[in-house]
């Protein structure tokens, strides 16, 4: 599918080889082709929390070690109960156990004397190596099947992003070259097509892309691949790559010469499947036999690329063609926000398009693209209307879009009352409308009816009641060592608030603007205590979430209970929207968050349609939004209008548990006691000085759950912190966003600062977290 670039890199004057770093131009070529110049790189290598290290009194990672020493440190590391049992691994690899087998072979997988380059596992000391490994992962100490935070784990496999601010963690972290005296490079860059019709203007391209420091910093990597982009900085905005504490600078640029391009670790994935077939739940291979099936099944798939290549035609798409338009029809040019692209269904937005062309009058044509770009970067493209998937209205330079009130007081099939209680003013502002809501991505929780069923745990119900939530936690886990039935998912503190909404506790009440700041009020912390000591008895996994980034979780089909938004970034909620014929039968359902004694919380976004002020045919665009309202197939997400969702109570389109869910958030929503809790992606609610807020509450909760502080104390110092921090930033002339978007990068950080020095100067423990924002004179 790639077009071999070495015709044109050898006979091309103008390009220097030795201008990339070694592996960076390297880890684009195998079986004598170069099939892409690298842009950008970042290291993989030995991650390690060096206070670990020294509470244990073990010496550091360093290059000599040999798989027994790297396996009798993991074992030094690890946590374990009273059975034995491990409950924390010392390692984890993030699936890049691959690098570390390359370390300790010294050597690759794979045979280069033959060209297409043959995979060969026969080999004594890999055979060994997984032998040994194999053993070592099934007695849990490799963090294979750990539902925890890997961030917590000693020592990994990682990026050196890890040194840097974005670790915001109180132990000292340090890296280390793998066994052997080895990184390896993650090569970002630019391919040709093999379908393409100007391969010589193609690669000009792709070598000025590699050479734009403007383009390379969006990679946000460790380092440009060229030598010569280290250090540059372009004419408008500062060049951004992880900013590192001195020792790993000089790490990074030792690794930089020295380190394994992407091509060498060809085959590794099929070493992994290979120790996966190793394990008892699989086919629990010896090494040997393990090792000759993942070879052949390399070779069978090098079999059918060589079949695909000499019957497959490679052709790059061409731009849809203008349509002839009849006399009085136009084009509308129309963008959709979305998190996956290519979109899975754009069959049926196709087909969409084609019913509402056929039945508009004026629209011939629809324009349809996908992805991610500013409001300026619409007018610039000449868009006339866009859905994003969050409420932009906050946030929005009111004269770069119109507002919608004409358009729907004119439309005699627009009913406010069809629209979810509350939704219409959302997308509000000044007293007009600026969004057209066409489908909410609420907060919601799956469970594994499996797990209930056995443990005799009520099945949840929408609607269900916190204390039949508790009581169904403590029936799932009646042994202390077993897994917390509840891990969150996704990351931030949005599930502690709506779980301490139930309990009858508003730390931050979004009811007012700016929110009530209330964490020291006794209902407060009489509510927050109930769900922490959730946390602190085992009954919620809970990781640090006092951080920059406030913690991540992972849900996954190893959990009993966990939390995630509706939206198309669901797997099973898109398996649900299908048809799909499989004999699996998913044990997972639907229900809500519990129902509180004083407050329901409710967390949720609203996707919706914008017509942008230049728009060309901006009547076009509300028909078309009306229209995409009653389609809730395109968006995989629960409809902002109550007829929409009445239309799929007859359909399994949703799967048939969402009918049910969907009732109980409308009836939520018509709840005077129904609180609305930000969303991952919503945030504060506009204001960016109010994103420092919940840091402190955070840091209230890490300090109770994880060090037994007097919550009390920890929660009356974070209303401190947080209520003078808020007075603080009263006298910042605040700058609407539009006027912000306009700004240089530059700018745009100096004005962000004003609110990051007021952190800092009421909470001088916050200088570290946001070191990233405070280094360097603002110009």
């Amino acid at each position: 599918f790639y077009l071999d670039l070495s015709p044109l890199t050898s006979s091309d004057p103008n390009l220097s080889p030795a201008d990339f770093f070694p592996a960076a131009w390297q880890s684009f070529q195998w079986d004598g082709g170069i099939w892409g110049l690298p842009a950008s790189l970042s290291l993989n290598m030995l991650v390690y929390n060096k206070t670990r290290f020294d509470e244990l009194g073990l010496p550091y990672p360093n290059e000599a070690w040999t798989i027994d020493d790297f396996i009798s440190t993991v074992r030094a590391l690890s946590e374990t109960n009273a059975a034995g049992e491990v409950t924390m691994p010392g390692f984890i690899g993030w699936g890049n156990e691959g690098l570390l087998f390359r370390a300790f072979l010294g050597e690759g997988v794979y045979d280069a004397s033959v060209i297409p380059n043959a995979p060969n596992f026969q080999n004594p000391e890999l055979e060994a190596l997984l032998t040994t490994w194999a053993e070592f992962q099934q007695e849990g100490y490799t963090g294979r099947n750990y539902s925890g935070s890997g961030q917590d784990i000693p020592m990994r496999i990682d990026g050196l992003w890890a040194l840097s601010a974005f670790n915001n963690t109180d132990d000292e972290w340090g890296a280390s070259l793998l066994p052997g005296g080895v990184a390896a490079v993650r090569a970002q860059g630019f391919a040709v097509s093999a379908g393409t019709q100007y391969p010589e203007q193609a690669y000009e391209l792709v070598k000025f892309l590699t050479g734009n420091v403007e383009v390379v910093s969006q990679f946000f990597g460790d380092s440009p691949a060229r030598q010569s982009l280290v250090g540059v900085e372009s004419e408008d905005n500062p060049a951004f790559f992880i900013q590192l504490p001195a020792e790993a600078e000089a790490l990074r640029d030792q690794a930089l010469m020295t380190a394994l391009p992407a091509s060498e670790l060809r085959f590794m994935d099929y070493i992994n499947l290979a120790l996966n077939n190793m394990a008892p739940e699989a086919e629990n291979y010896d090494a040997v036999t393990a090792l000759q099936e993942a070879e052949s099944q390399a070779i069978a798939n090098l079999q059918v690329a060589e079949e695909q290549r000499s019957s497959s035609a490679i052709m790059v798409a061409q731009p849809t063609p203008t349509p002839v338009l009849s006399a009085g029809e136009i084009a509308l040019r129309f963008s959709y926000t979305s998190f996956i692209s290519p979109l899975p269904n754009r069959e049926l937005w196709d087909q969409a398009i084609r019913e509402f062309t056929a039945s508009d009058p004026q629209v011939g044509q629809i324009v349809f693209d996908t992805g991610f770009a500013s409001v300026d970067q619409y007018i610039n493209q000449e868009i006339d209307c866009f859905i994003q998937p969050f409420n932009a209205v906050p946030n929005l330079d009111l004269q770069t879009v119109l507002n919608l009130d004409p358009f729907m007081n004119e439309d005699p099939a627009f009913t406010e009352g069809d629209f979810l209680s509350g939704v219409l003013a959302q997308v509000r502002r000044d007293n007009m409308t600026w969004g057209y809501p066409l489908f909410l991505q609420p907060e919601v929780l799956w469970y594994n009816t499996n797990r209930f069923n056995e443990s005799g745990a009520a099945t949840p119900f929408t609607g269900w009641a916190v204390d039949t939530f508790v009581d169904a936690l403590q029936t799932l886990r009646v042994d202390p060592d077993d897994d917390a039935p509840f891990v969150p998912g996704g990351s931030g503190n949005t599930y502690i608030l709506l779980l301490t909404a139930a309990f009858g506790g508003l730390p931050l009440d979004y009811r007012t603007s700016p929110p009530t700041i209330d964490f020291d009020n006794p209902e407060t912390v009489d509510a927050l205590r109930q769900v922490l000591d959730l946390a602190k008895d085992g009954y919620i996994q809970y990781n640090a979430l006092g951080t920059l980034g406030g913690g991540f979780f992972g849900g996954g089909d190893l959990l009993t209970l966990y939390n995630e938004t509706l939206s198309a970034l669901s797997w099973r909620l898109r398996m649900a929207s299908q048809d799909i014929s499989s004999n699996y039968e998913d044990p997972y359902r639907l229900t809500s968050f519990p129902r509180g004694r004083q407050f329901t919380g409710i967390a949720y976004d609203i996707g919706a349609g914008y017509i942008l002020s230049t728009a060309q045919n901006p009547e076009a665009c509300y028909r078309w939004f009306s229209f995409l309202s009653g389609r809730p197939d395109l968006f995989t997400a629960m409809p902002a209008r109550r007829s929409a969702i009445d239309a799929l109570e007859s359909s399994a389109v949703q799967g048939e548990d969402l009918a049910a869910i969907y009732a109980e958030i409308d009836a939520l929503l018509q709840d005077p006691t129904t609180v609305i809790v930000p969303s991952q992606f919503s945030g504060a609610g506009g204001d960016i000085g109010e994103f420092v807020v919940p840091i402190w509450l955070n840091r209230a909760m890490d300090a109770y759950v994880l060090e037994d502080a007097d919550l009390e104390t920890a929660l009356s110092d974070a209303q401190y912190y947080a209520t003078t921090y808020m007075e603080c930033i009263s006298g910042i002339e605040r700058v609407d966003i539009g006027t912000l978007a306009d700004m240089s990068l530059q700018e745009q950080m100096n004005y962000t600062r004003q609110f990051i020095d007021c952190a800092v100067s009421v909470d001088p423990s916050l200088e570290s977290m946001f070191s990233f924002m405070t280094t360097g004179e603002a110009e």
